[in-house]
């Protein structure tokens, strides 16, 4: 993680991380008012939970699997893939 100050005073901390899907790296960041220990403990887990939350939902489940219905010296497999479906806390309330 590493972090530098804006023209306004607030403070951007950013981290990098490889996305699965495309094998790019990405950045993440998060900004808070001061540079303090406090902020930077409190900027490192918020980071650390928005890109587990990244990759998270680029995860893919195996839906399909065919084969040819032919034939051949060759035989491959076609795979379908579809994004997982997250449940997510924010859509249930409690009450």
């Amino acid at each position: 993680m590493w972090c530098y100050t804006k023209k306004n005073g607030t403070v951007l901390y950013r981290e990098r991380y490889q996305d699965p899907l495309t094998g790019k790296n990405k950045i993440m960041s998060v900004s808070k008012q001061k540079d303090t220990p406090q902020n930077r403990n409190k900027a490192q887990r918020e980071l650390n939970a928005k890109i587990d939350a990244a990759i998270a939902e680029l995860q893919l489940s195996l839906i399909h699997i065919s084969e040819p219905t032919r034939r051949t010296p060759i035989s491959y497999a076609v795979f379908c893939l579809k994004k997982k479906k997250q449940n997510s806390k924010r859509n249930k309330k409690t009450t």
